[in-house]
């Protein structure tokens, strides 16, 4: 397994848009999400003949838990999108296709700017398959 691949999905921007639920019943610690966006695919290299595509969409969903009222842990899984590999470059012969998912584990650190907005920043680790 790339490392360096599971880095550059980890840091890659995939989120174009968010939506989070509203905590589930009033006042529980527990929230649920989904986001979605698009990934890049960089090979180095490392596969004869080229990719035909190099991006995908991508979507996830979440759940998570608030410890504080400024932090918070979460599940999250993705699917990262498909990508084809050819024979030859500059042509459509597949030799094979690969998907790609991810369960990351993250910490959420958040500051409320009023009642309904919160800044955040989130850090954690992953598994790719």
């Amino acid at each position: 397994m790339d490392y360096k691949f599971l880095l550059l999905v980890f840091l890659g921007v995939t989120t174009l848009c968010q939506a989070q639920s509203e905590s589930i019943g009033s006042g529980s610690p527990f929230y649920i999400g989904v986001n979605g966006g698009g990934t890049h695919f960089s090979d180095d290299g490392l596969y004869p003949g080229g990719l035909v595509d190099k991006s995908d969409s991508q979507w996830s969903i979440y759940a998570g838990y608030q410890l504080t009222p400024t932090v918070s842990i979460e599940l999250n899984y993705s699917d990262l999108g498909v990508y084809n590999h050819n024979v030859l470059p500059g042509t459509y012969l597949y030799i094979y296709s690969d998907k790609y998912r991810a369960l990351t584990g993250i910490g959420k650190f958040a500051h409320p700017l009023n009642n309904r907005v919160d800044i955040f920043a989130k850090a954690g680790l992953g598994l790719v398959w």
